[in-house]
C-alpha cells in the first residue's frame, strides 16, 4: 500500500508543471480584430467609391486627357505631351478605350478601380502596420481626390502598392520590379523623385545583400531608363520655361503645401512645417528610409515651389503619398545593418508610424466632407450645359469659349464633330492646345470674346454664334442676350456655365 502511495507520488512529481497562461493582452486583440474588419472595411470602401463615381461630374482636367487621346494618334500625342507637362502612362491606359468607341464616363470608372486595387493590395497583400491600414483607405487623396477624378493620380497609390507586394521578392523577381518601378516613374512628375530614391535603394541594397547579379543590374538600367528619359521628354517643351518664370512667389507656394497638404486646413505653415519635421525626425534611426523621404519630398517641393505655377489642392496629396509611401517601405529595412541604436535600442520610427497614421485620421473630416458636396452636388455643370445644347439642337452652332480651357468640359459630352472657338488664340479647338499662343495671351476677357464673336462671326453673317463663359459677363452689352444659367453653382467655381447670343440689335452695330 505504501509501495503504490509512493508510486502515485513520483508520478505525479514527474508531470510538467503547466505554465501559468499570460492574459490576451488587449492591443494584441484589437489588432486581431480589425485584421478581421478589413474585408468589411473594403467593401464599404469600393461600395461608397462607385456611389461617389456615379454622383461626380467630371471637369475641364478629365476631360482634357480624354479628348487628347481620343482626337490624336499615338504619334501626334506624345508630340503635344510634354506641353501637358505629365508623362505617357495614363494617357496610354486611356488610348484603346477612347479609339474603341467607349463613353467618356469610362474614366473616372478606371481611375476608381485603379485606386480600388491598390487598396485591396495594400489591405491583402501587405504586412503593413494595422493601424495604417485603417487609416489609408478613407484619407482625403485616397478616398476622395485620386478615386472619383479621372487623373493619374491613382497610379501613383497602385504602383507604390504593386511595389511593396513585390519587394520581398525584388531580388527573386528582378524584371517583375524593374516593370513597376518603370509605371511608378511614369505615374507622374511630382512623384518621380520618390521613384527615383526606391530604384536607387535597389541598387544600394543589391550592393549590400551581395545579390548583385547582371539579370539585377539588368533591371536597375532598365528601371532608369524607364524613368530618366521623362527629364528631357518634358524639358524639350517651352510651356515648361514658361511655367518656372511664371512661378514668381516659390515660398508662398510651399506655405502653401504645408498649410493645406499634410493635416487639411490646419491654416498653419508652422503647424505642417512641425509636423513634417517630426515625421523626418522619427527616421534618424533609419537612414536608407529617411533617404527615400527627403529625397522624395526635395524633388516634390522643387517642383511644387519653383517649377510650377498653378499649384491646386490635389497637388498637395502628392507630399501625403510620398510620407505614406515611405512608411510602407520602412518595415523592410527594421534589421537594416546602416541602421543607428540609440541609447536604451530606441526605434523612433515606431512613432513615424503613429505621427503617418494621425496625418491620415486629421484628413477623415475633410474627406467625408467633400465627398459629401460632391455627391450632393454638381462638381461641374459641364453636362448639363451639353445637354441643353442638344436638346435644342445648337450644338453645330458657332460656340465660342470666353474661358477656353474651362469650356472643353463640355465638349466630351457633344457628338465628335464638334469644335469650339478660342476667341484668344481665335482658332477651332476640340481640346486645348499650349503653344505659343498660350504663353503669350492674358488672362480671358469675356469683354474681348463678345468683341471677337462679333467680329468674327455674327458682323459676316452667322447668326448662330453662341458664347459659353464660365462667369457672368458684368457688363451685358445690350445686343446679347443671357440664354442658359447653369442650375446651380458648381463646387468647382470655373464649372459654373453662362451662355449667351446676339440678338436683333447686334444687327445694327
Amino acid at each position: 500500500m505504501a509501495k503504490q502511495k509512493n508510486r502515485a507520488a513520483t508520478v505525479q512529481q514527474a508531470k510538467p508543471i503547466q505554465a501559468a497562461q499570460p492574459k490576451t493582452n488587449s492591443l494584441e486583440s484589437f489588432y486581431a480584430l480589425a485584421q478581421k474588419a478589413l474585408p468589411a472595411l473594403f467593401i464599404i470602401y469600393v461600395l461608397a467609391i462607385i456611389v461617389g463615381v456615379i454622383r461626380h461630374e467630371s471637369w475641364a482636367d478629365e476631360a482634357q486627357s480624354w479628348l487628347l487621346v481620343k482626337d490624336l494618334s499615338i504619334a501626334e500625342l506624345f508630340k503635344v505631351l510634354p506641353s501637358e507637362g505629365h508623362p505617357p502612362l495614363w494617357y496610354l491606359i486611356l488610348f484603346p478605350f477612347a479609339k474603341l468607341g467607349f463613353p467618356y464616363v469610362i474614366v473616372k470608372w478606371i481611375a476608381a478601380s485603379i485606386m480600388c486595387t491598390s487598396i485591396y493590395l495594400l489591405l491583402f497583400k501587405t504586412k503593413v502596420h494595422i493601424l495604417l491600414k485603417l487609416a489609408i483607405p478613407f484619407s482625403v487623396y485616397y478616398f476622395y481626390q485620386y478615386a472619383l477624378f479621372g487623373r493619374s493620380y491613382p497610379l501613383i497609390a497602385l504602383f507604390t502598392a504593386c511595389a511593396v507586394v513585390l519587394y520581398p521578392k525584388r531580388f527573386e523577381k528582378p524584371w517583375l520590379f524593374a516593370l513597376c518601378m518603370i509605371g511608378m516613374f511614369n505615374t507622374h512628375m511630382h512623384y518621380f523623385s520618390f521613384a527615383f530614391c526606391l530604384a536607387c535603394l535597389y541598387l544600394i541594397d543589391a550592393i549590400q545583400l551581395k545579390q548583385l547579379n547582371k539579370k539585377v543590374l539588368a533591371a536597375f538600367i532598365v528601371m532608369m531608363i524607364g524613368g530618366l528619359y521623362l527629364v528631357p521628354y518634358i524639358s524639350s517643351s517651352p510651356v515648361v520655361e514658361y511655367s518656372e518664370k511664371a512661378t514668381v512667389d516659390h515660398w508662398k507656394n510651399i506655405s502653401l503645401l504645408l498649410e493645406y497638404g499634410l493635416i487639411p486646413f490646419n491654416e498653419s505653415a508652422a503647424i505642417g512645417a512641425l509636423f513634417a519635421a517630426a515625421i523626418v525626425l522619427s527616421l534618424v534611426t533609419r537612414p536608407k528610409v529617411l533617404f527615400l523621404l527627403l529625397g522624395g519630398m526635395a524633388g516634390y517641393i522643387y517642383i511644387v515651389g519653383f517649377r510650377y505655377n498653378l499649384i491646386q489642392p490635389r497637388h498637395y496629396g502628392v507630399m501625403v503619398l510620398i510620407i505614406v509611401g515611405t512608411f510602407l517601405f520602412a518595415g523592410f529595412y527594421r534589421n537594416d545593418t546602416f541602421n543607428i541604436l540609440l541609447r536604451g535600442k530606441t526605434d523612433l520610427t515606431r512613432y513615424g508610424y503613429m505621427l503617418c497614421v494621425i496625418m491620415l485620421i486629421c484628413q477623415l473630416h475633410v474627406s467625408f466632407q467633400c465627398y459629401g458636396y460632391d455627391k450632393d452636388q454638381m462638381y461641374s455643370c459641364s453636362k448639363d450645359v451639353a445637354e441643353y445644347l442638344i436638346d435644342n439642337k445648337l450644338e453645330h452652332n458657332v460656340i465660342v469659349g470666353c474661358m477656353p480651357y474651362a469650356a472643353i468640359s463640355v465638349i466630351p459630352y457633344l457628338p465628335d464633330d464638334v469644335r469650339f472657338y478660342d476667341a484668344g488664340c481665335k482658332r477651332w479647338y476640340r481640346h486645348y492646345v499650349y503653344d505659343d499662343c498660350f504663353i503669350n495671351q492674358k488672362k480671358p476677357d469675356p469683354q474681348g470674346a463678345v468683341q471677337t464673336a462679333w467680329e468674327e462671326f455674327y458682323h459676316k453673317g452667322r447668326e448662330d454664334v453662341l458664347l459659353i463663359c464660365n462667369f457672368q459677363v458684368t457688363k451685358i452689352p445690350e445686343y446679347l442676350d443671357l440664354v442658359y444659367v447653369s442650375p446651380q453653382m458648381a463646387l468647382y467655381g470655373q464649372e459654373t456655365f453662362f451662355i449667351y447670343k446676339f440678338n436683333e440689335r447686334a444687327r445694327r452695330q
